[in-house]
């Protein structure tokens, strides 16, 4: 009689873990956070203040899970964006970058789909022809076309090689 009673104990034993796990895979206890949805899919907007006028220096957008879209950063604190960068996909698509600090953007960089410097166009004050456009191939500086005499007509021709080293003009 005890024996059979030990058994009795063991397979209820069995059976009442088969049923607790079978009730917490079912309630979701054991899911990942992947396959849950956010409670809101609404972009993410990060401001700064780095000198503490009250006025943000640097402004970041993410999508909902993070991924970057923009950046832009006022780096001489006179309440105009000076550097801007957007993403597409996650990686880099461009960046404007202000070098006088005037207000217009002097210089644009263009990225690759891999997310590699492609070109480089440089035009003062954001109007008129490309002065310097600097071509990268891989990420590395290939070639820097010049508009010296500002007639929407590149000049001069500089090719480098693969460690950034002029070898013909």
């Amino acid at each position: 009689l005890f024996r059979s009673r030990g058994s009795f104990l063991i397979i209820a034993f069995a059976i009442l873990c088969a049923a607790g796990m079978i009730f917490f895979a079912a309630t979701g206890l054991f899911r990942s956070g992947k396959g849950r949805q956010p409670a809101s899919r609404a972009n993410v907007l990060v401001e700064e203040d780095l000198n503490g006028d009250t006025i943000p220096d640097v402004i970041r957008e993410f999508t909902w899970n993070w991924v970057p879209l923009y950046h832009s950063e006022d780096r001489n604190f006179d309440s105009m964006i000076d550097h801007t960068w957007i993403w597409q996909k996650g990686k880099p698509a461009y960046r404007d970058i202000d070098l006088n600090y005037d207000g217009r953007i002097d210089e644009r960089m263009v990225y690759d789909p891999e997310g590699q410097p492609f070109y480089i166009d440089t035009r003062p004050g954001a109007a008129g022809p490309v002065l310097v456009r600097k071509v990268f191939r891989d990420g590395i500086l290939w070639k820097m076309l010049e508009d010296q005499d500002a007639d929407s007509y590149f000049d001069h021709l500089t090719e480098y090689d693969d460690k950034a080293e002029a070898v013909r003009e």
